[in-house]
Order: C-alpha cells, then structure tokens, then sequence
C-alpha cells in the first residue's frame, strides 16, 4: 500500500511541477489545466520575516515571499493562516495545518514534520538591556549574568533552552518582541533576546534607541529557519516526504536564481520604518503588491498564481 502511495504521489507531484514550467494548455487539446491543489500554512507575527495582516488581508514579510514563491512554481494556491506561535506548532503537529513557517530545529518538531535541507534564512540572536543596566555578559555568553527575568516570546525554542541554564529565569509571556521591548522598557523584565532584524524593527517602531542597548557579542549568531510539512500531509508520511523533497529542489533553485536575495535586499531596504507605520495605523507596500499593515491574529489569507 505504502508503495502504491508513493507511486501516486511522485505522479501527482510531477504533474504539478510540469503545470508551472511554461507550456501553453490551451494550444495543445491532449493536455488539461491541472486543478491547482490548496496547501494550508500557518505562520506567527515575526517582522520582517512575517508581518501579520488586518482585515483579511494577507500576511506578508521576508520569510512569506520566498514560501508563497517556493509552493507557487509546486502549483499550489497557497493559503497562510497568521496565529500564535505554540498554537501553530501544535495544530501543524495535529495536521490541521499541512506545514508552517519559520521554525528553527528542535527534535520534538522534527517528530511531527519534515524539514528541507534547504533553509530560509540563518538570524542572529541579540541581547537586548536597558541603557546603562549593569551586567556581566561576554564572549563567555553566561545568561545568568543578565539582568533577570529575561524576556522571550511564547513557544520559542529559545526559551527552552534559557530555562535549562542555572540561574536564568524566563519570562515567555508576551506573544512577539514589541510586547517584550514594552516590558523592558516599562521595567517589568531585565532582559530580552530577540532576533537581530526583528528587535531593530520594534525599536524604531517605539523611537526607543536612546533607552535600550544591544550587547556584544550576539547571543547565538547563526540560527537557521525553515518551512516545514507536516507528516500528516494528505494522511501520509511517504506524499509528505516526497512534497518536501520537491520543496527542497524548488528552494534550492531560487537561491541559485538570486531569488532569495533579491528579496530579502528589498525587505530590509523596504521595512526600515514598517513598523513606525504600523504603530501610527499607516500602511507600506509589499513586494507583493498588498498593504502590510497591524490587525487581529487568525486572519486567512488565499493567493492565486499571479496575484499581487
């Protein structure tokens, strides 16, 4: 049975792949236009890498692009739902979801869905103080010399591992990093490690440079991110398999092809200010051509091939 599975789904893949290489349907009667299967993701508000949406409008950022580019050329209409983090990891885990965007490794996500070899991006990871706040952190990288409780998002594997250090105490509250800047600048945590980019963007969003200092070296300077598929994908491990290794050749070609580049050179330039816009209710073209802008989390969006 499982052979029968994998012989349908590499047919099934294959007729996708061939749907987007450019072929004229319509000028040739034998050929059919394929029905362009749904992929269902769900992703967390991480500006720049992804920027929740308002209204229903779509979820955007650095990380969004590149996935909803990658599923496209797999002909697939890409739906991406923004929600908390732990919540995507667990309805993903329970095949709610076929797949979510951007995880970092952890063996206990590897159980529940595969992982590319090809990644989206490696982020820094930065240590975020009051300015002026004593503190014993050096290339020694000791957290429990931090000003205590340190701040990271709920669900972030980063969390766990702080929790696994003697004498660090963490505060994995707050959903994102504007809620945890608010509580470093508002007194209520010592700390906060946040990725490099994203913190940047929240400190702008709350002209906050003058308050807050980020300390050297990097907590952790090169942590990688990935797409993921859930091994429930269409109820089987071997179609899941096969899909994310035809996720991992399309990947592979768009970083050959500068894709990868490209956007994120325009997203850094573009999102400079992002989020001041988005704390002052204004709105900031995407690349894609749709307005990135604050809202409610849970908002779906639906892209169709050459949407903007």
């Amino acid at each position: 049975m499982t052979r029968i599975l994998l012989i349908l789904c590499t047919f099934w893949l294959s007729a996708l792949g061939s749907s987007v290489t450019g072929h004229d349907a319509a000028a040739d009667p034998i050929i059919r236009p394929v029905i362009r299967p749904v992929i269902r993701l769900c992703t967390s508000d991480w500006p720049p890498y992804t920027i929740k949406p308002e209204d229903g409008k779509p979820v955007s950022g650095l990380h969004t692009d590149i996935v909803l580019t990658a599923f496209e050329r797999l002909g697939f209409e890409v739906e991406i739902q923004s929600v908390a983090w732990e919540r995507c990891l667990n309805d993903t885990a329970a095949g709610l979801y076929d797949g979510l965007y951007s995880a970092s490794f952890r063996p206990e996500r590897a159980a529940f869905a595969i992982y590319p070899k090809q990644k989206l991006r490696a982020v820094s990871y930065v240590v975020v103080v009051s300015k002026g706040a004593a503190h014993g952190w050096t290339t020694a990288r000791d957290a429990a010399a931090l000003p205590q409780p340190i701040a990271v998002p709920h669900g972030f594997s980063i969390a766990h591992e702080l929790q696994q250090m003697p004498g660090v105490t963490v505060d994995s509250g707050a959903l994102n990093d504007m809620q945890n800047l608010r509580k470093l600048l508002d007194g209520r945590v010592g700390t906060m490690i946040a990725e490099q980019e994203a913190v940047r963007q929240a400190i702008s969003a709350f002209e906050a440079g003058d308050l807050i200092e980020l300390l050297d070296p990097p907590y952790q300077p090169g942590r990688d991110y990935f797409v993921i598929i859930s091994r429930k994908f269409h109820g089987s491990e071997p179609v899941a398999q096969a899909l994310a290794d035809r996720l991992d050749r399309t990947l592979e070609t768009l970083r050959a092809e500068g894709e990868f580049e490209r956007v994120e050179r325009n997203y850094l330039r573009q999102l400079s200010v992002s989020l001041s816009g988005r704390m002052e209710q204004r709105e900031l073209p995407s690349l894609r051509g749709v307005p990135i802008s604050t809202g409610e989390r849970g908002a779906v969006q639906t892209l169709r091939p050459g949407s903007n």
